[in-house]
């Protein structure tokens, strides 16, 4: 069974260390990232019903402490998710940006668990 695993990130630096997390905690499985745009995101969180891992960041496109209204954000990525109901056996928020997450985690209450650890701050698993 393929297992599907979504990093959403705009710092390609960080994508060697969200990778290495992404196979310890869903080995085997079909890593997608996704460079800096929520729309990018969205279609291709519409390819699957069901995610095993999605590793999401707020600010996107190289700007910090974005508002949660704004459309290139993961805020809008997990309105989507809610809106077409798209499952997960995990989710970790991985933004610095404590009122993005906020957004984030109520958008995403009750479609799977949702962590919130912060890029840098401790680990992730």
């Amino acid at each position: 069974m393929t297992r599907h695993v979504l990093i959403l990130d705009d710092n390609r630096r960080r994508h060697p260390t969200l990778q290495k997390v992404a196979a310890e905690l869903c080995p085997g499985a079909t890593t997608t990232v996704v460079l800096t745009t929520a729309d990018e995101a969205k279609e291709e969180l519409g390819k699957h019903s069901h995610w095993d891992l999605l590793l999401l960041d707020h600010d996107l496109g190289g700007r910090i402490f974005v508002a949660p209204s704004d459309p290139n954000t993961g805020s809008e990525v997990a309105r989507f998710i809610r809106e077409k109901t798209i499952k997960f056996s995990r989710c970790i928020l991985h933004s610095l940006n404590p009122y993005g997450v906020g957004v984030m985690r109520k958008e995403l209450k009750g479609l799977g668990p949702v962590e919130f650890a912060p890029f840098g701050y401790g680990k992730m698993r």
